[in-house]
């Protein structure tokens, strides 16, 4: 700690010893320092701000109807894409700072010192709001060029929606051609695929293996049923051969009861006949036989109507038997039903055999039909898909055309500046006077250690390594002691002339003084 205080110590020495250097050298850094901040010309500042208003009555009306272009982010793209070359050498164009460069070099500085200076940002407080602002040593410049940069802002922002509903239009109508080229070629081989393949491709929406299973139960149910029927047919045959006649008194109502009873028979195989023909043509064969039966059943009735001899006892004839006739009705409907059902399980097992026949071609067919529905559906689904795309498009771009559906609002437009933004003449003067201050204390500190001197004792001591024996004190006459005060009141009313020139300059500034003016005015007159 001792250290470190002896060794301040010895630079605030060295510093008052060489004050005279300090003081110079702080006023010759600041003069020129301020004289160099007052030759830097005054830069203005123009800005523009814009609003980018998206809410338009027709927007939500037409929502899902045309395709929605997101503006803001086209003008935050183009908020970049202004500061391409061609943008900032048309700018330079159109606002004749192409005539401060005589040569392309010129050009390529000029360019890229647009490109720094220019700013086009949105404001993070306020969504859809862009503010441009360009600095910029003659005002009527900087606003010139913000006034051409807003112009560009916005025709650029809507050129490019209007210009991509445009390209997007002629795309679609392009592909829409080539997808409508190969729909139809898709329909064309789908066509001679089923031409070529009838009788094997699925039916309903039922494959290969699903039509060989249920024709497989159907057979397999056909065949039981079949059995069961002629087990019925031989039960009902052993029942009718076992039938015998019987015995009737003869008499006046023996016939007028035949005929009731023919009657009735002939109702019920008329009702049989008419549920079979619902379901099944006039050469059925259970049709056929019924109406075989029902002739019968006719003539009988004929002959019961002819007149008889009367007689005590008559024995009928088995034909006259009512359990015999139910019987041989059964009978036959049973006969009828195994004959019908004999042809279906024989075409039942005509249908599997030729499914199982074709367990290696059918499979295949299934498989190409499906890959061509499905080829063909993909187009038709793309093909429909890019028609309601380019309706969208064309409806959106005729919105875009008849209406306002975004409206650029210039909130502060681009004005002449009157006071200079630029360059910052307040801080540099403070940066100034600090260096100033600080450059004439490490001259001093360089001085005192080029030429080092012992301010104390134990300084010596330390440094010669040698016991020191005594010290002698300085005994200053009056006329010394006062030249020093004279000296050490000089400094200080140079230290602080030179607070109050800083001090000066930064009241200059802050009453907007134009001191560059003066400065000028005199660089001319001295040149002169």
């Amino acid at each position: 700690m001792h250290d470190f205080i002896d060794q301040l110590l010895h630079h605030i020495w060295g510093i008052n010893r060489h004050r005279w250097t300090a003081v110079t050298v702080a006023w010759a850094v600041c003069v020129a320092g301020w004289a160099f901040t007052y030759l830097l010309p005054d830069q203005y500042e123009s800005e523009a701000r814009v609003y980018v208003d998206t809410q338009s009555v027709l927007k939500p009306l037409l929502r899902g109807l045309t395709v929605e272009t997101d503006v803001v982010n086209t003008a935050g793209m183009m908020t970049r894409a202004i500061l391409s070359r061609p943008t900032l050498k048309s700018v330079t164009m159109q606002t004749d700072l192409h005539q401060r460069v005589e040569d392309e070099k010129g050009m390529e500085r000029l360019l890229d010192n647009l490109a720094k200076k220019i700013q086009i940002q949105e404001d993070y407080n306020q969504r859809n709001l862009f503010k441009i602002t360009y600095t910029d040593i003659n005002p009527l410049v900087a606003k010139s060029v913000v006034d051409t940069l807003l112009n560009s802002f916005v025709t650029d922002t809507l050129g490019i929606g209007r210009s991509d509903t445009g390209m997007a239009q002629r795309f679609l109508t392009d592909q829409i051609q080539e997808y409508e080229a190969r729909l139809e070629e898709a329909e064309v081989r789908l066509k001679e695929f089923k031409r070529k393949n009838v009788g094997l491709m699925p039916s309903d929406g039922v494959d290969f293996y699903q039509q060989l299973q249920r024709a497989e139960t159907q057979y397999s149910v056909d065949k039981l049923k079949l059995k069961e029927t002629g087990e019925r047919v031989a039960e009902l045959r052993v029942q009718v051969d076992g039938e015998e006649p019987t015995f009737v008194m003869a008499g006046t109502g023996k016939k007028s009861n035949k005929i009731q009873m023919l009657d009735s028979r002939i109702g019920a195989l008329q009702s049989d006949l008419d549920s079979l023909m619902m379901r099944f043509t006039s050469e059925h064969p259970d049709v056929v036989e019924i109406r075989g039966q029902i002739a019968q059943l006719e003539l009988q009735k004929i002959k019961q109507q002819r007149p008889d001899k009367p007689q005590d006892v008559e024995t009928t004839s088995l034909e006259e038997n009512p359990v015999y006739q139910q019987l041989k009705i059964a009978l036959g409907t049973a006969e009828a039903e195994y004959a019908a059902l004999k042809v279906r399980v024989d075409e039942r097992r005509s249908r599997v055999q030729y499914l199982r026949k074709m367990v290696d071609t059918i499979p295949k067919v299934e498989a190409e039909l499906a890959r061509l529905n499905r080829d063909y559906a993909i187009v038709k689904t793309n093909y429909e898909s890019l028609l309601n795309r380019r309706e969208a498009a064309h409806l959106s771009q005729e919105a875009d055309q008849r209406t306002d559906d975004v409206q650029f609002k210039v909130i502060d437009p681009p004005t002449v500046p009157l006071h200079p933004a630029g360059p910052p003449r307040k801080l540099f003067i403070v940066i100034i006077l600090c260096a100033g201050i600080g450059a004439g204390l490490v001259a001093a500190i360089a001085l005192a250690q080029l030429k080092p001197r012992y301010y104390t004792s134990r300084s010596l001591t330390a440094h010669t390594g040698l016991p020191l024996l005594g010290s002698v004190s300085l005994a200053s006459t009056g006329g010394r002691v006062l030249k020093k005060r004279f000296a050490s009141v000089g400094v200080f009313l140079a230290c602080l002339t030179l607070l109050a020139a800083a001090s000066s300059l930064e009241v200059m500034e802050f009453l907007e003084i134009n001191v560059r003016q003066y400065v000028m005015a005199y660089i001319e007159m001295s040149q002169i």
